[in-house]
């Protein structure tokens, strides 16, 4: 996947994954992609300055992702597991991205995970990327060493609505007097 994928791809040794790079003598970069159902494109460098949109650069933020592949039933699948990469200029890593990383994450919602998966699925399935000044699009056919084909298909019958999710569904819902007394309706 490296070599395939060395002119938009790095890799991160210590934290095993790969992110997007940033554009020869530029930093930011889009890419273009079909989402779910329309085009669509995602700032998969972004770059964040102290002073909005002037002085120098406090950070950069990549998108990323940590594969790990897994064999089940004599076929191979490659888990993508979305993440952020953060860069002090766009190469160097940022020395402590941790408190970015937690903060991006807090805020990522199950339509964003979802988003972010079929964006590398796009990219990293049979398509021929071209770069336009930092433009960065998908079209059909490939020449690459490894070949990815669609994702496995799982229905569920039942989902988790994202109000009730987490942390953010129990600050959304106020206490009752029924909650400081011991019950409560489920």
């Amino acid at each position: 996947m490296a070599q395939d994928f060395r002119d938009f791809l790095g890799w991160d040794r210590r934290k095993k994954q790969f992110y997007f790079l940033p554009v020869p003598g530029h930093v930011a970069r889009t890419f273009r992609y079909l989402g779910g159902k329309q085009k669509t494109q995602a700032d998969v460098v972004s770059v964040y300055k102290k002073v909005k949109n002037e002085g120098p650069i406090d950070y950069v933020r990549h998108h990323s992702f940590i594969p790990r592949f897994e064999r089940l039933a004599d076929q191979w699948y490659l888990i993508v597991n979305p993440s952020y990469f953060f860069s002090s200029d766009g190469t160097r890593p940022l020395y402590y991205p941790d408190a970015l990383l937690s903060g991006k994450k807090r805020l990522d919602t199950n339509s964003t995970v979802r988003g972010q998966v079929i964006m590398w699925h796009r990219l990293l399935s049979d398509m021929k990327l071209e770069d336009a000044g930092g433009l960065l699009s998908a079209r059909p056919g490939s020449d690459r060493i490894i070949r990815f084909g669609e994702p496995p298909i799982i229905e569920l019958p039942k989902s988790v609505p994202e109000d009730v999710w987490g942390m953010k569904g129990q600050k959304a819902r106020k206490p009752t007097a029924a909650d400081e007394q011991g019950s409560f309706d489920i």
